[in-house]
């Protein structure tokens, strides 16, 4: 204990000798008025240049984002052009939180872009990286920029919101990689120019596009609405959204969340012959207007077999896209191999050509809750067993 203490003592004396000399504790100390905080990062190409856009804000005080652009034969030229500046500030890129490529230097290949992120020592591969459908993303960035809103404000608002609404998911450089080198191909979110929110100052708003999937590097198409919540579905990525349906003479407003996905190879002779996918999912019912009875069984039993329709429309248009684009960004190779790897193990090495072929049935499963409403308690009808009314008001 007595060794211990000397050596704390003396630790502590040595680093009140430094001060902030070189070599101290405190040699790399910057004020904070002198550092711009970058939180989006716009990457386009221009022929054999990259255009760098820098999305930032001083860290002291709020206010507008401050946009500013460098053009370099490379990325790491670009950024580090964009730090020579002279704006006052320096540009402080290890806090980045998206990385936004525009449509067309995506479809052209986003190998640059990884590369960069794996071996940066200022961009972190826990980045999100994000396409702009449509635009260049340095034009979004720029367009969205306002005293009230920028690109990263919007992302950081749909980082929650996506998953519990089926319209996608962000996912990072880290991920982007991985599963490109995986399965060649990987799922990124897309955003895309929306009209603007009145009297917020710019010119654009952001909106989620779907998702986007890259194939062998390069994007190579976006998914539809039903296709993104198919993909959600299937991956585990997905937290919830609303959706309406006709049944029974009623038209139904439901919340669905809960889901739950298992995937289960089927063998025969030898060989993997199809996968079964098993969907389940809670429904929780918000409003209900027309001639449907909830406190029917026979109708609720209906209305979640109309809502288990649903969900395997989407599954199904997920799994058709990924098949006709030679694409398995829904990663079921993995899944159906960690299910069974001594029987399917010996046919991974086939997969690309089993994969655009393989059968894949769908089928779902749905609870419907919360039927109950003030003139039926809530023992009635897809509620507590138990009738718990009284204490609710009481």
């Amino acid at each position: 204990m007595k060794k211990l203490t000397a050596a704390l003592l003396a630790a502590a004396l040595c680093l009140s000798l430094s001060g902030c000399s070189v070599g101290g504790l405190f040699s790399n100390y910057r004020e904070i008025d002198s550092l711009e905080l970058v939180r989006t990062i716009a990457v386009d190409k221009t022929g054999d240049a990259v255009l760098a856009t820098a999305g930032s804000g001083p860290l002291a005080e709020g206010g507008a984002p401050h946009i500013s652009q460098a053009e370099a034969s490379t990325l790491s030229l670009a950024l580090e052009e964009l730090q020579r500046k002279p704006q006052g500030r320096e540009a402080l890129l290890s806090h980045t939180e998206t990385l936004l490529v525009g449509e067309d230097t995506a479809r052209d290949g986003l190998d640059f872009v990884l590369d960069y992120a794996e071996r940066s020592p200022d961009i972190r591969l826990k980045t999100n990286l994000v396409v702009a459908r449509g635009s260049g993303a340095g034009e979004l960035l720029k367009k969205a920029a306002s005293e009230r809103s920028s690109v990263a404000a919007a992302l950081e608002t749909m980082k929650d919101s996506l998953p519990a609404s089926g319209k996608g998911c962000l996912f990072t450089c880290a991920d982007a990689a991985c599963a490109l080198a995986e399965r060649g191909c990987a799922l990124l979110m897309a955003v895309e120019a929306a009209p603007p929110v009145e009297d917020d100052g710019a010119e654009i708003s952001v909106a989620p596009a779907g998702l986007a999937v890259l194939k062998d590097g390069r994007l190579a198409g976006f998914l539809t609405e039903d296709e993104t919540a198919g993909a959600l579905l299937l991956t585990g990525c997905f937290r919830g959204m609303n959706a309406d349906i006709e049944y029974g003479g009623a038209r139904v407003s439901l919340h669905l969340s809960g889901a739950k996905c298992s995937l289960e190879p089927v063998f025969g002779d030898g060989r993997l012959l199809r996968a079964d996918a098993a969907l389940s999912v809670q429904a929780d019912l918000d409003a209900l207007s027309g001639s449907g009875d909830p406190n029917n069984e026979d109708w609720r039993r209906g209305a979640e077999e109309a809502v288990s329709e649903l969900l395997c429309k989407m599954a199904v248009a997920a799994l058709a896209r990924s098949q006709a684009m030679d694409a398995d960004f829904l990663g079921l190779g993995e899944t159906l191999c960690r299910r069974a790897p001594l029987r399917f193990g010996s046919q991974c090495g086939n997969w690309a050509e089993l994969f655009p072929r393989l059968e894949v049935r769908v089928t779902a499963g749905t609870v419907l809750r919360r039927t109950y409403d003030i003139d039926n308690p809530l023992g009635a009808s897809g509620g507590e067993k138990e009738d718990h009314w009284n204490e609710l008001i009481s």
